[in-house]
């Protein structure tokens, strides 16, 4: 008999655990919805572009050059983002007015100039959508270029070009720094657009240094169009409180 009544004990003492478990987290529960949203987080970019060069030969960037560009974006955080650039093209310019002040020294009035660089860049959005992204960017990288001719020889090893014992190596670094937008479609795939200004660290771009008639070093103006390939996705959930319920207002 003592079994018996124990065993009822604990059946209502079950009951009662379990209807205190349901009513006391089914408020809980119904506070809250569960909001599920995707977002690419890598990004991979092919490009083209064009690129104009002032200096020495030119005040004002009027001669525009191609390049390619290829660039790995990471975009998972909201307002900071990063990517890794990756560019090839020329620079050109002319300027047959130009006559070098020592006679000693054989004039170069025009030149093209093969360049490839690898850039880290960081991106600020000061404008994030789901979609839409506007920011300026900094970076730094590497800078790899080679002045030539018209027939194209290499003008560096032209010792007769330049003063006598300046010399200069072909790579140098280069800090960019610009805007630029970004749209990713529902897909992942996405258009890339941006303005950029290089500022390198040498004033032989155009094989002219020291006879120069401008100040400071060389600088490049480049833009870009390109296009945005998904590498990776992501999935975030985010728990969105439900607006409280108002309780029915009956008439009297």
């Amino acid at each position: 008999m003592k079994q018996t009544v124990d065993l009822w004990k604990s059946c209502w003492w079950g009951i009662f655990f379990c209807l205190w478990g349901i009513t006391g987290l089914a408020p809980v529960q119904a506070q809250y919805l569960i909001e599920q949203s995707e977002r690419y987080t890598r990004l991979l970019e092919m490009g083209i572009g064009g690129n104009a060069y002032m200096g020495d030969l030119s005040s004002r960037y009027d001669f525009w050059s191609p390049h390619m560009a290829m660039a790995l974006h990471f975009t998972k955080k909201m307002r900071w983002n990063s990517s890794l650039n990756l560019f090839v093209g020329s620079l050109r310019s002319e300027n047959y007015a130009y006559q070098a002040p020592e006679p000693s020294v054989r004039t170069v009035k025009a030149f093209n100039t093969v360049f490839q660089s690898f850039q880290y860049r960081l991106y600020f959005n000061f404008i994030r959508r789901r979609y839409f992204q506007a920011y300026l960017q900094l970076g730094a990288g590497l800078l790899r270029y080679d002045p030539r001719d018209l027939e194209g020889n290499s003008l560096a090893e032209q010792i007769d070009t330049r003063a006598p014992g300046e010399e200069y190596g072909m790579v140098t670094l280069v800090f960019p720094f610009g805007v630029g937008m970004r749209y990713v479609f529902f897909n992942g795939w996405g258009l890339h657009t941006e303005l950029s200004w290089w500022n390198p660290t040498t004033d032989y771009l155009d094989n002219i240094g020291t006879l120069g008639t401008r100040p400071g070093n060389d600088n490049m103006l480049t833009f870009r169009f390109g296009l945005c390939v998904p590498l990776k996705k992501e999935t975030a959930l985010k728990l969105l409180p439900l607006p409280p319920v108002s309780e029915p207002v009956y008439a009297r």
